[in-house]
């Protein structure tokens, strides 16, 4: 049996193949006591570690704990930094064979976990074999699983598993090069976030402009965040317009499933619109010389396209630019196309704005899918900008929303780094 990983780090190319282990020769098992939901919050004073935490909360190894406890340590069995944590139980059989390798002390371990520490005989990195049982050994861990809603897998099964190992200094070569790549990813994710957030702020501030009644007298409050003109002079006040003075939408043409082939002109369907992107998962395609016939539902890059059909997940509104993948597109029913007079990339982040979605599910509601129609929301109230002032404000946004898409941009590589290292560096 071949046991050289297809990739290795330079200083470890001539060391021996790995030695496969059986659980049973490297590892005590055991298992932690009962920590309740409501006996663990981030406000209490022992650091805790709950069984659905570790395939909601945690990944490979965890650095810090999230919550902590206030029962008495008689009741507790505490951590000592070297073991590998699994969920014994989950509705997934899948979410089961995440492992993650605690390096703390002193953590309070909950039950219905399955606890891995060193037998003593055998020298190797927890954090490398949590690794390697996320990345060969999940599969296998989730076949183990029994019972129908709630399934589970004992250290009795566990036992039965062989890891494959190098010596002990690649393994933890190889832990400290993937926890690297984990910190990086997790930054990140952290700028990506922080970025969205702020995003989210500022389109509350700069859509906040009103008409209100001050004194008797109808007076417009401007956003909290405005910008100025060029010349340093403030824009005028914003006009109270209609959606259906804004913008129109195009519904799309009924396609028939007959008409789907393998190959040939994109079939934008609503599947297909998120939340301010497009997906490629499942592309469907109609006959080419229907992008002739069908004309006027063709779409190129920089339309804006909107779901009409369950259009808000989670509070946003699932709108999109249309993007090199969908250029040529043709628009099936149920998805909108926005046409407007006005700044169109003004247009789509108004209509994400918190107001104007509230204002959507408002006059949606009632209905079973809910539908959005342009006699719904035609009669909702706005106020618009100048021209002018519409370009800074999309330009503004366009350029965190292209910030945002390039810490993504690298996010996605760093994943996609991780997991070729993965597949590569474990037999």
């Amino acid at each position: 049996m071949n046991l050289k990983p297809r990739l290795r780090l330079t200083e470890f190319s001539k060391a021996p193949q790995y030695t496969p282990y059986k659980f049973d020769d490297i590892f005590v098992f055991s298992s932690g006591k009962n920590i309740k939901q409501k006996e663990a919050s981030p406000e209490f004073n022992t650091p805790c570690v709950r069984y659905g935490e570790l395939y909601h909360m945690y990944g490979e190894v965890i650095t810090k704990t999230i919550n902590r406890t206030n029962l008495d340590h008689s009741e507790l069995t505490f951590s000592y930094g070297n073991e590998i944590l699994l969920p014994s139980a989950g509705e997934d059989p899948f979410d089961i064979g995440s492992a993650s390798a605690l390096i703390l002390k002193d953590v309070a371990i909950g039950r219905t976990i399955n606890v891995l520490r060193p037998k003593g005989d055998i020298d190797y990195s927890h954090v490398y074999v949590s690794y390697y049982i996320n990345e060969k050994l999940r599969k296998r861990i989730s076949k183990l699983a029994r019972g129908a809603s709630i399934s589970n897998v004992y250290n009795s099964d566990l036992k039965t598993l062989k890891a494959n190992l190098p010596e002990i200094s690649e393994q933890k070569k190889i832990a400290s090069f993937l926890s690297k790549i984990d910190e990086k990813i997790g930054l990140l994710s952290e700028k990506k976030d922080k970025l969205t957030e702020y995003k989210r702020g500022v389109m509350q501030q700069l859509f906040s402009g009103e008409w209100k009644v001050e004194n008797g007298k109808l007076a417009f409050v401007p956003p909290t965040l405005r910008f100025k003109a060029d010349d340093g002079s403030e824009f005028p006040d914003w006009e109270e317009k209609t959606l259906k003075s804004v913008f129109s939408i195009l519904n799309g043409f009924a396609f028939k499933s007959t008409d789907s082939r393998t190959n040939g002109t994109r079939w934008l369907k609503i599947a297909d619109v998120g939340v301010e992107k497009i997906s490629n998962k499942n592309i469907s395609f109609l006959p080419k010389d229907y992008l002739e016939k069908y004309k006027k539902f063709a779409l190129k890059k920089g339309d804006v396209v909107v779901a009409l059909t369950r259009p808000v997940l989670n509070d946003q509104l699932k709108i999109a630019f249309v993007d090199d993948s969908s250029d040529g597109a043709l628009l099936n029913q149920r998805v909108g196309k926005l046409n407007t007079k006005e700044c169109l990339i003004y247009v789509y982040y108004l209509a994400q704005c918190k107001r104007v979605v509230s204002s959507i599910v408002q006059n949606i509601a009632g209905t079973d899918p809910p539908n959005l129609a342009p006699t719904d929301i035609n009669h909702i109230k706005v106020t618009l900008p100048s021209l002018v002032e519409q370009k800074k404000i999309a330009n503004f946004l366009s350029a965190i929303d292209q910030k945002i898409a390039l810490t993504n941009s690298e996010l996605e590589k760093a994943k996609e780094w991780k997991k070729g290292s993965l597949q590569q560096m474990f037999v």
